[in-house]
């Protein structure tokens, strides 16, 4: 069993702008000795703002608390968190109206949703649309009217149809 290792000192950002958290050693209680293996849990850390490759994590063990020993190191290039690992934020709320609302006829669609995190300037968003829902051929460009308040940030006006029954909206914000 492991005490708990102390931050020290909390965190560092180097002059390129990565981020290093240092540990004093870790001691075994029962002093038995030192183990080669340990298990950390690092809390309050934040995943990437979205589903993509996280960057390499770098690992290196000290002889004590001069950090002027390595002891082992993680070989280059690192490790990293898949994009398989992190689950996109869900859709929390969605609603599709149409404006028309007779079978076969050419109608406005409008959807309203809510999702569960932050969406940023480049955002791209794709709709997929049931074989059901006929939308213009494929490459063609269709016209998206942001509403309400929507309008006072949405700076994409049109979307271009896909493959698959898709409409995607390229840089929305």
């Amino acid at each position: 069993m492991f005490a708990p290792p102390a931050i020290f000192p909390a965190v560092k950002t180097t002059k390129n702008g990565d981020t290093r958290i240092r540990f004093e050693s870790c001691k075994n209680i029962n002093k038995l000795g030192p183990s080669p293996q340990g298990r950390l849990a690092i809390m309050n850390i934040q995943t990437p703002l979205s589903r993509k490759p996280t960057g390499a994590f770098q690992f290196r063990i000290f002889k004590d608390s001069s950090y002027e020993k390595i002891i082992a190191e993680l070989e280059p290039p690192g490790i990293t968190i898949s994009p398989n690992e992190l689950k996109p934020g869900s859709v929390t709320e969605i609603l599709i109206k149409p404006s028309v609302t007779k079978v076969q006829e050419l109608t406005d669609l409008e959807l309203t949703f809510t999702v569960e995190h932050t969406l940023y300037i480049d955002t791209d968003i794709t709709f997929e649309f049931p074989t059901s829902i006929n939308l213009p051929t494929t490459g063609t460009t269709i016209a998206i009217v942001p509403l309400d308040t929507t309008a006072d940030f949405w700076k994409t006006k049109e979307g271009t149809v896909e493959v698959g029954n898709t409409v995607k909206v390229v840089k929305v914000f």
